[in-house]
């Protein structure tokens, strides 16, 4: 058997077209010699190549009855040094191939392969000893099945490794569980996965549009589930996964996640299947607790807060790959057909809106607003962050320069003793942030939007509520920040925190009024928006954002009583600095102004409406 093989020479002509339509496994592949084909890619990584290997030769299984299969990815540094001390140890093959991704390097391996057995794993993965021999005997009992054994992490004193493997491990325990409820298909990572040869073939493959090591091991197996072929947990065949972190690593690997989980939905898209659900919020706490119920509680604040950096790194990747998607135009290739053509630009050329103009029962009316709201919340988020590089991510970045900034003047400068401050100012900048920008919007809500209010039948209420509830999203974006600001500097989160969605609800109620009162305003008299600022800016200063109403003199004391915005900062703050209940009567009450005034606001804003045309 030769050591060494050219892609471009020996390889070539067996490997090309492996996966072509039409050729099954059969057609393809000699009568197999061996039980197992392991097939390990690799990109610039000698060192890593070299304890896989050693690993490998250890196995229990013996060596006459599977063979490596090592793919260079088009590595600048030759492997040939490298494989040659194996020639006598194990029944070891080399391909080099242009640089072409992971996906590719694993396809040209298993074409080549000779085992009825495949399996892949990592150049950075060392498997134990009766690894192979259990991945086998798991291929006897389900041969028709997709087999994954247990990855472990094997650089234990590196917390960013730690932190990866924790996700991979609360993935795996969320689906074993069923509490995705089908938001997301369970998969196996490539580094640990075995499959018959003959149905890897017959599937096609791994999709090799996946050029990065991210979403293609999730991509084929939710392609092999939809064949109808099932998953099978090994959990005796282990892998130690030795993948040495640092932060930047870190974060480029998981922002390249962020890519595989965008890629990954075209990819469904082309399949015909329907994209799959947002993740609720309670999976993301689950997330975040999870260091703590896997006994990780001494380097607990630090793994989650890598893994909550993460969460932003995969959404920043996701984002950036869409954009970068979006500006090709063959990419349009890749998306679902749509029965009515493609996504306009326009809320008013929407189906929903078209739904909107006939007639129906009260319950379908409801249906199609609430449609229509989520695809107006869209849109306004689309055209906030368009063309910005970190997109969302601004709504965190904007509250922490502000918070930076509020900390050194108050705390350093003018030595103000409130404790724990930066949490202090913190819920005070993200209350006062939303409410601003709530009522500023809301103010424009119907002078910024004419084509929308000269649609015949179109439900111009919801503009005040669109008004409202975009800034409201960033407030949640930066919610978990928060929270992890009071486990670092303060005494952590209590059962208090519970009623943190009543002290947001109240403040939506009294904030919704006033929009519809300012926008209904804002049509006939243009100036209400330059006299809202003035007065922003002297209840900024008059509010205590970044002070306690402890520390105001007496007088102004008096005035914030009847400040709803002072009552609604101070309960944020009982909730989240000071882990108590907040004082449920002033929260109720506020609550139930806020009723009373979205109610006013609804009735003056609905009679000046028929002639909110006219006026524009």
């Amino acid at each position: 058997m030769p050591l060494f093989m050219s892609l471009q020479t020996a390889v070539a002509g067996r490997c090309e077209g492996a996966f072509a339509e039409g050729q099954s496994g059969d057609q393809l592949r000699p009568a197999a010699p061996y039980d197992v084909s392991v097939i390990v890619p690799t990109y610039n990584r000698p060192g890593q190549v070299q304890e896989c290997l050693e690993a490998l030769a250890a196995q229990s299984l013996s060596r006459n009855r599977f063979e490596v299969i090592v793919i260079d990815d088009g590595g600048v540094t030759p492997l040939e040094p490298v494989i040659a001390p194996f020639v006598d140890r194990l029944n070891v093959r080399l391909v080099v191939q242009a640089n072409a991704g992971p996906a590719r390097a694993r396809n040209v391996g298993a074409g080549i392969a000779r085992g009825s057995l495949l399996v892949f794993t990592d150049d950075d993965c060392l498997p134990e000893a009766d690894w192979l021999g259990a991945l086998l005997d798991a291929f006897r009992r389900w041969p028709d099945r997709a087999i994954g054994g247990s990855t472990v992490n094997a650089l234990s004193d590196n917390i960013c490794s730690t932190a990866s493997q924790l996700l991979i491990d609360y993935l795996n325990e969320h689906h074993a569980s069923g509490a995705n409820g089908g938001s997301a298909a369970p998969f196996f990572t490539s580094c640990n996965l075995a499959v018959s040869a003959v149905l890897f073939q017959e599937l096609g493959g791994f999709d090799e549009s996946f050029r990065l090591a991210a979403g293609e091991d999730r991509e084929f197996c939710d392609r092999w589930q939809a064949q109808g072929y099932r998953l099978q947990r090994a959990p005796r065949a282990v892998v130690r996964h030795a993948h040495a972190l640092s932060i930047t690593t870190f974060l480029r690997q998981h922002t390249n996640y962020g890519c595989g989980a965008f890629q990954f939905q075209c990819a469904r898209a082309r399949h015909g299947r329907p994209g799959l659900r947002a993740e609720s919020p309670s999976f993301y706490v689950r997330l975040l607790m999870y260091p703590i119920r896997a006994s990780h509680r001494r380097s607990a604040p630090r793994l989650i807060a890598l893994l909550l950096i993460s969460q932003f790194a995969n959404a920043f990747g996701f984002v950036s790959e869409r954009r970068r998607s979006s500006r090709q135009p063959d990419l349009r290739r890749h998306a679902a057909p749509r029965e009515n053509g493609p996504v306009r630009t326009t809320v008013e050329n929407s189906r929903t809106v078209r739904r909107l103009a006939g007639t129906g029962t009260p319950w379908l009316r409801a249906l199609y607003l609430r449609d229509l709201l989520r695809e107006l919340l869209v849109r306004e988020m689309k055209l906030r962050y368009e063309r910005s590089l970190l997109g969302v991510l601004w709504a965190i970045i904007n509250p922490l320069a502000q918070l930076v900034v509020f900390v050194f003047v108050f705390q350093h400068l003018l030595r103000l003793r409130t404790p724990n401050y930066g949490l202090f100012v913190f819920c005070g900048i993200l209350a006062w942030n939303w409410t601003r920008e709530a009522l500023l919007q809301s103010t424009g809500a119907i002078t910024g939007n004419r084509e929308l209010i000269r649609q015949p039948r179109f439900p111009i209420g919801l503009l005040p509520v669109v008004a409202l509830t975009t800034p409201l999203i960033d407030l949640l974006i930066s919610l978990p920040l928060l929270m992890l600001l009071a486990i670092f500097t303060g005494d952590g989160l209590t059962s208090a925190i519970l009623f943190l969605p009543v002290v947001i609800a109240a403040q939506f109620l009294l904030l919704q009024g006033l929009g519809y009162l300012l926008a209904a305003a804002q049509v006939t008299f243009r100036d209400t928006g330059h006299l809202l600022g003035v007065i922003l800016m002297l209840g900024f200063y008059l509010t205590p954002v970044f002070y306690s109403v402890e520390d105001a003199p007496s007088g102004l004391r008096a005035v914030m009583a009847f400040n709803p915005m002072a009552q609604i900062i101070t309960a944020y703050r009982v909730v989240i600095v000071r882990g108590l209940s907040p004082d449920l009567r002033i929260l109720f009450a506020l609550a139930g102004a806020g009723v009373l005034l979205s109610w006013a606001g609804w009735r003056v804003f609905t009679r000046a409406s028929h002639h909110f045309a006219e006026e524009l």
